[in-house]
């Protein structure tokens, strides 16, 4: 299996991106059959040209490390993709050409050649992350992988508080990086650019306006970080990201991971008014409105006008909707930078009282920038040119005027240099503003306001033309759009197709608002993606206009307030409040609040189980809940335990939509458990309101294991099966065997109940001596479910006997005639009674005097059944039923001719045991040509005798050895 390892050098997958090629040098030839070297280009989140990018310090763009997993295409995986191999980046250098800012990197790589295509997921100042997970094996779910990469940083980030790039005092922490390319490696590739990185962090700045500067009557003093994040995953989640190098919605690793405290800094005094590049964040998760202590946000210790102490202001990540707002995703790669525009007063006078209170006292802005246009903000890596509330305005016919509010940080301002038709030419006049063109505005960050004036529309045709406003190198262009008609707007009424006014089923329904109307307008609500849009209508006059929306069904267990309004010309109004009631559901927790489905009481016989509390919650919380309790299989789960019994919860329980029942059964009795082994009490509790059922089994029981171990085993040389019955999974922990009575123990150890039910015992081999007679084996399995019970069963050998010379053929060798093998003889009967053959059954092969072996096998092949006695002991061999001849290796036991019985009864009484007694034993030998007859010998006196073979007498089997 291929493994990877950090360190280890292995081919890593080349990197391309669809962007132009930077200058490489000293390309490099292919320098292995499956190898390719060549340069990567990469792209670090710093603007290297006019972009809305933020960060562009040199240190933020810093590069420790880089490391390269690859992985191949699988459709067996849940993200088609399995890991295949991995590489380390070597000479990780700036690239050479204008690049200041040291947004471009470069580095070496061997890359493994493929006719497939290849992910290949770069990763940068993440080494020990890597070398924690130790070995990957190939075939890892790719998405399985990643999730499993987190940066940890308890506290604030080492952002090194603005020292100098040389400052050898510099001890700047670089920040996890993480981009992602697909591509297919082959002979041609040997050079490879423009692969964008995307930061782990989101970056956090604080800026003073200039008219707070400029009153100086605000000191910023501290910054105090709430409920920030210990932890950040390396590569955000698949279904967060817009495309490879913008992320849409945070990835947040499972649990509490907020840091214990505000994260608190003291602002320097070069950092009084901007106090930047210093707060370094992990994503988190927006918060709704009624979750502000929950929230990311930001508290500002500052000193406001004569105060001589400082006071303290909640700033919080709002994010703007068009009617209304919430505490925003804090995303990797982004910026937020929050402008303090006006200070007003004092402040609270803790950081935790700001902390719990709403803000008050201070205005302030937050600017979010990604590596794309931020909404309506245009940004280069040092200014920014905010355009609100928008860059698309639509007129009606008439003559009518609109306000754009303009504001830039560049020192200068600034300026509307043009103004065009649709087609670029000069506009003619029907298009205008307020400001001279060429003429700067705004100087020193004030916001302007400009008025957009068109004229009467009297040409027939819809119009368009431009307004370009620049500052510095920011230019932005704004689309002025004037229709042919006057227009007519007016609301007539919402329509809710569930008949029910201001109410919505749990269910969902549709909503239509309905307007007269001759132009665009759109129906809008406070559920993301739920809107609804008309372009403007064909017919110049105002006709009645319905949209309509779908609101999905409310799957929480509370009332969800849905907010509906119609938008015309940008502007909301006939805001109405809807309410969606709450989803009819039912949960069955335990002690712990996890959901589940059954509970489980074990314990030892004679000994209660714990105590366990199963609460029931169901929505509406003032429903009816009915219950109905039924036995599964022989017995129920005990009535008197405490759990729930048939009947109904009215009125939600006095409205509380919950119940609690702590069970608790009594103990399993011995009696119960000798009657059935693995009795279970099993009962299953249903739980329902109005049409939403669940339910939970209650299951008792106790832990056991059982066997059909004999009480002797022969040491025969032979296979034994043992079968295991547990109501658990188990495993076989040891075996003792000290007198080697087992030739598998060692291949015993490890077995689960996952290998199946049956075990098998090889037994040692016969010897001449009874050394092992009664020696013992003790085999212990433990209980993987509960880690702690132990059953052992013992293994009891008992020797096989030996006769003598008796097996085999009777040979003459020199003159003496003598058998050819030396034979054993088990040491108990095989049976105490039973029958030779049916009386004129007279098989014709089995009148040998000395050759049992051959009797035995003659008899089971004339039939299987006819013949118990032979039968019995033929069906001791292993895999019987595949012995095709007596020289098979497996046919060893059968049941002796007469001579071969009658050596056995000479020699009897040295065996030390009465196992023999005085009966009658079988012997394969038929009698004198008579078919009712089989012969016998005596064990009282040795005699050998005739009987009908209907009549039951004892099996002894012999095997040579």
């Amino acid at each position: 299996m291929n493994k990877f390892r950090l360190f280890f050098y292995l081919l890593l997958p080349a990197l391309l991106y669809s962007c132009v090629a930077d200058e490489m040098h000293n390309k490099v030839d292919i320098v292995t059959d499956k190898g390719v070297e060549v340069y990567v280009s990469l792209q670090m989140p710093a603007a290297s040209i006019l972009t809305t990018r933020a960060i562009s310090e040199i240190d933020e763009n810093y590069i420790e490390d880089i490391n390269v997993l690859a992985f191949k295409a699988d459709n067996t995986k849940d993200s088609g993709w399995a890991f295949a191999y991995s590489a380390v980046g070597t000479s990780i250098s700036d690239v050479e050409e204008d690049n200041a800012k040291k947004a471009k990197k470069q580095f070496t790589v061997k890359l493994m050649k493929d006719s497939e295509q290849q992910t290949l997921v770069i990763l940068a100042n993440v080494n020990s992350q890597l070398e924690a997970l130790g070995e990957i094996a190939e075939g890892t779910d790719k998405d399985e992988l990643l999730a499993q990469l987190v940066y940890s940083n308890n506290g604030k980030w080492n952002a090194n508080n603005d020292a100098a790039e040389d400052d050898a005092s510099k001890t700047f922490t670089a920040f996890p990086m993480w981009g992602e390319v697909k591509e297919t490696i082959n002979d041609r590739i040997t050079e490879i650019s423009g692969v964008s990185l995307v930061r782990g962090v989101a970056r956090f700045d604080l800026l003073l306006s200039q008219d707070i500067i400029d009153a100086d009557n605000f000191t910023l003093n501290e910054v105090y970080v709430y409920n920030s994040k210990n932890q950040g995953r390396i590569v955000p989640d698949t279904d967060n990201l817009l495309n490879t190098a913008k992320v849409k919605a945070a990835t947040v690793p499972a649990g509490n991971i907020n840091n214990a405290s505000p994260l608190v800094y003291t602002v320097p005094t070069s950092m009084k008014t901007a106090f930047v590049r210093t707060i370094y964040l992990f994503e988190a998760t927006g918060k709704q409105e009624t979750e502000a202590s929950a929230a990311t946000c930001v508290v500002v210790g500052g000193t406001y006008g004569t105060d001589s102490q400082p006071t303290y202001y909640r700033l919080d990540f709002l994010k703007k909707e068009t009617t209304d707002s919430y505490y925003r995703d804090l995303l990797r790669n982004h910026l937020y930078r929050m402008n303090i525009l006006k200070v007003l007063g004092s402040g609270y006078s803790t950081p935790e009282e700001a902390f719990n209170s709403k803000s008050f006292n201070i205005v302030a802005e937050v600017v979010e920038w990604d590596n794309g246009q931020a909404g309506d903000v245009i940004f280069d890596g040092q200014y920014h040119l905010s355009i609100c509330p928008k860059m698309v305005f639509n007129f009606s016919k008439s003559a009518d005027m609109e306000t754009v509010n303009v504001k830039t940080d560049v020192p200068a301002g600034f300026q509307i240099t043009k103004i065009t038709e649709a087609n670029g030419t000069v506009n003619n006049g029907w298009l205008s503003t307020n400001k001279t063109i060429n003429t700067f505005y705004g100087a020193g960050g004030t916001e302007t306001a400009i008025s957009i004036v068109v004229s009467e529309n009297k040409t027939g045709e819809v119009r368009t033309g431009y307004i370009y406003i620049k500052a510095a190198r920011l230019e932005a262009k704004l689309t002025v759009t004037q229709s042919k008609r006057d227009v007519v707007f007016s609301f007539i009424e919402y329509i809710n197709d569930n008949g029910t006014g201001l109410n919505i089923p749990h269910t969902g329904c549709k909503i239509g608002a309905k307007v007269h109307t001759n132009t665009d307008w759109g129906l809008s609500t406070n559920i993301k993606g739920v809107e609804a849009s008309m372009a403007e209508p064909a017919l110049d006059t105002a006709a009645d206009y319905t949209l309509e929306v779908t609101i999905p069904a409310n799957t929480t267990w509370e009332p969800i307030d849905r907010k509906l309004w119609v938008l015309y010309k940008g502007i909301a109004f006939q805001e109405t409040l809807f309410t969606q009631a709450a989803a009819p559901g039912i949960r069955t927790v335990n002690a712990n609040n996890q959901e589940i489905t059954e509970l489980i009481f074990v314990s030892p016989v004679g000994v209660a189980p714990n105590k366990q509390t199963l609460t029931v919650n169901w929505s509406p919380k003032d429903a009816d809940l009915a219950v109905t309790t039924t036995k599964v299989g022989n017995t129920a789960f005990p009535t008197n335990a405490g759990a729930p019994t048939s009947g109904t919860i009215t009125g939600g329980n006095k409205g509380t939509g919950t119940i609690s029942y702590p069970i608790q059964p009594v103990a399993f009795t011995a009696a119960e458990q000798n009657n059935n082994p693995f009795l279970e009490k099993v009962s299953k509790v249903e739980f329902a309101v109005d049409n939403v059922k669940t339910s939970i089994l209650l299951r008792q029981l106790c832990y056991n294991l059982v066997t059909d171990v004999k009480n002797e085993y022969m040491l025969n040389g032979q296979e034994e099966t043992l079968t295991v019955q547990a109501n658990f999974a188990w495993k076989i922990a040891s075996v003792i065997d000290n007198d080697n009575i087992l030739q598998n123990k060692n291949s015993l150890i490890g077995l689960t109940s996952r290998n199946g039910n049956k075990i098998k015992l090889s037994m040692a081999a016969a010897t001449k001596d009874k050394s092992k007679d009664g020696k013992k084996a003790t085999i212990t399995f433990t209980n993987t479910e509960d880690k702690n019970s132990t059953y052992r069963i013992v293994i009891t050998a008992v020797e096989v006997l030996y006769v003598g010379r008796f097996g085999g053929a009777l040979v003459n060798k020199g003159g003496v005639w003598q058998f050819e093998k030396e034979l054993v003889v088990q040491s108990t009967h095989e049976s105490r009674g039973i029958i030779w053959g049916g009386n004129q059954t007279l098989s014709g092969v089995t009148t040998d005097v000395n050759n049992g072996k051959g009797n035995t096998y003659n008899l089971h092949k004339k039939s299987a059944t006819a013949f118990p006695a032979a039968n019995l002991c033929f069906m001791k061999n292993a895999n019987y039923d595949n012995i095709t001849s007596v020289n098979n290796v497996n046919y060893k036991w059968f049941l002796p001719a007469q001579k071969q019985l009658m050596s056995i009864w000479v020699v009897h009484n040295s065996f030390g045991t009465n196992e023999f007694g005085h009966g009658d034993v079988w012997t394969s030998t038929e009698g004198g040509g008579r078919p009712d007859i089989a012969c016998y010998v005596d064990f009282s006196d040795g005699g050998t005798a005739y009987s009908t073979k209907d009549y039951p007498r004892s099996v002894r089997c012999v095997r040579e050895l």
